[in-house]
């Protein structure tokens, strides 16, 4: 596990090249026939197959361009690798205020006051925005520190729409509106606006993406993103919040973003988590790794342990623990590189290891969530799902609630036809732990694309159950079931959930949301 994405090992620079080589390899086997074909289309600089191999390698930084043309020749719609990999670097930067890892040349002051004043009242406006124009907009913005907005409201009807708008984006929509809103997080007079966009919608208890509107405000060192995120995790305003929340201090922490004071409030909160007899397992695993994270999650070894502190010491890693999950990625591993292509893969891929393993076994949501958004955008990603899928028919492995949900929630990278029929087994098997099954019918719901007609079996499943039993796993797994007609914008499905009376409050608020989001907020184009 010290083998972590965009932690000490991995810089952004070769995580970037990596991801160039292993796109590359499929088209093109040798830098020399790339090189061949680099120039022309976006790119009129130098080229050598020396240089695509140091650009590959980490060891010479890419330039914005050079990727653009790795974009164009290998058939990956603009800023698919771009605003991916903004998106992921920006979890190894000090705070928003650092720079994209890859820019777009600066426009000359002229245009770049045509692009705020056309993009500002866009924005402002009822019509649909797309990614591009997003990217755009806050790039200009991110590049006139000293901003003047009139009337000044124009900023959180900015923010709050930018916001929105990613929350509820997908793919590259989402990549491009994610590091947009970083840019406005990091910009001088931006930054408090968007922040209390974060907090008010934090607050709002119908909210559908609380886990995104918490935890991005770790890229802010602003004192108001800090008094935000340990607000929620004192007075959460749902178990979601204060998860995203905590997922969110990891990263401050890292970076020194909380003073002493906050510190201290923030293991004070962390203890109560971890020896506490209720409260989420998940919760109080994440403040265990914070508090020593911080150094100040030390016990005495006889001292009573409680049962959510048991869990937390059981799921942390005992020697025994961590041989079996290195025997786990060995055999998920090699199931992968046995189905790829000759050629298509190194033996013993670093990154790909690295990667797999923060996947199946990080604490940390938001490590898991850059894992498998690394892992999606390359060609090992079907083969991934087909292992994990083949893991996931082991009653054993069905079996470890942890275990489990990583590998079910792993395979929103690649969704095709087995794993959505394995997928719909998990959602209604008896005797599957209640978070595997959340998990799997929230995968299913997330990647259902415009088509809801797989969801109809699973969401009458589960209001039968609820209907006979009350129990939660099922009213949770109906509130995931309606977060997928809303990324689908299935109105007359969402329509009929918010009009049965028999359903809980929760369910039938989460309909209300999606059909009250208006239309111009969905276009993620």
């Amino acid at each position: 596990m010290a083998d972590l994405i965009f932690g000490p090992r991995w810089s952004n620079r070769s995580a970037l090249g990596w991801l160039l080589r292993v796109n590359r390899l499929p088209h093109y086997g040798s830098a020399a026939a790339f090189c061949r074909q680099f120039g022309g289309g976006c790119w009129s600089g130098p080229v050598s197959p020396s240089m695509i191999s140091r650009w590959e390698t980490g060891r010479i930084a890419v330039p914005y361009l050079a990727v653009r043309r790795y974009e164009e020749l290998l058939g990956i719609p603009p800023g698919g690798l771009t605003s991916l990999v903004n998106a992921l670097g920006r979890y190894a930067m000090v705070d928003a205020s650092v720079p994209s890892i890859l820019r777009a040349p600066t426009p000359r002051a002229d245009a770049r006051r045509a692009t705020l004043d056309a993009l500002v009242e866009k924005a402002c406006s009822r019509d649909a925005m797309s990614g591009d124009e997003w990217d755009r907009l806050t790039t200009a913005i991110s590049a006139t520190p000293d901003l003047l907005l009139v009337p000044s409201s124009c900023w959180r009807t900015v923010t709050d729409r930018l916001l929105t708008e990613m929350l509820v984006a997908t793919d590259i929509g989402w990549t491009q509106r994610f590091e947009g809103f970083h840019r406005l997080l990091g910009h001088p007079v931006g930054a408090r606006h968007a922040i209390a966009s974060c907090a008010d919608l934090a607050r709002d208890p119908t909210n559908q993406a609380p886990f995104e509107t918490v935890s991005i405000l770790d890229a802010s060192r602003h004192p108001d993103a800090n008094a935000h995120l340990l607000r929620q995790v004192a007075e959460p305003t749902s178990d979601a919040t204060r998860y995203a929340a905590l997922t969110a201090c990891v990263r401050k922490l890292r970076y020194g973003h909380f003073g002493p004071a906050e510190r201290r409030r923030l293991a004070t909160q962390c203890r109560l988590l971890v020896t506490g007899d209720s409260g989420p397992a998940d919760a109080a695993l994440l403040a265990a790794h914070l508090l020593a994270e911080m150094g100040a999650g030390r016990a005495s070894a006889t001292a009573p342990v409680p049962p959510v502190a048991g869990a937390v010491r059981r799921a942390t890693g005992t020697t025994p623990a961590a041989a079996a999950r290195a025997v786990l990625c060995r055999r998920v591993l090699g199931t992968v590189v046995s189905r790829m292509p000759e050629g298509q893969t190194a033996s013993g891929d670093a990154m790909l290891r690295a990667a797999v393993a923060e996947l199946l076994f990080s604490p940390v949501a938001d490590r898991r969530f850059q894992a498998l958004w690394m892992l999606r955008s390359t060609p090992y990603g079907a083969h991934l799902c087909a292992a994990l899928c083949a893991e996931l028919r082991s009653p054993a492995v069905r079996g470890d609630a942890g275990l489990a949900t990583a590998m079910v929630s792993a395979l929103r990278m690649h969704t095709g036809p087995a794993e959505r029929a394995l997928l719909s087994e998990v959602a209604v098997a008896a005797g599957t732990p209640a978070p595997v099954v959340v998990a799997a019918v929230g995968v299913l719901g997330d990647t259902t694309g415009r088509s809801t007609e797989g969801l109809a079996p699973v969401l009458a499943f589960h209001v039968s159950r609820w209907l006979d039993t009350g129990a939660p796993v099922h009213r949770a797994a109906v509130d995931r079931v309606v977060y997928g007609l809303g990324m689908a914008m299935d109105e007359p499905a969402l329509r009929r959930v918010r009009d049965d009376p028999r359903l809980s409050a929760s369910s039938r608020e989460a309909a209300r949301w999606w059909l009250n989001l208006p239309g111009h907020l969905r276009s993620n184009g």
